[in-house]
């Protein structure tokens, strides 16, 4: 999306890519990134299940993505 809006400011969405080499890396990520609470307050046996099933990702799974809205403008005059 491309928005001119009065004033002369822009808006452009922008999407992000981030690929992880394999499913341990993006664990590490996980772990590091607000995920680690979630995980460590689940019962033993459930969180052992969550890693199993998030080492089993496929390849097409380790990919973060996200879009933002990137906003630009100039002073008038």
């Amino acid at each position: 999306m491309s928005c001119r809006c009065p004033g002369g400011e822009h808006r452009r969405d922008r999407t992000i890519a981030v690929e992880f080499a394999d499913n341990a890396m993006l664990w590490r990520w996980a772990m590091s990134h607000g995920y680690r609470a979630y995980i460590e307050d689940l019962p033993d046996e459930h969180r052992q299940e969550f890693h199993r099933r998030w080492m089993e990702l496929p390849t097409t799974d380790r990919v973060l993505q996200r879009t933002a809205g990137v906003w630009s403008g100039r002073k008038p005059g």
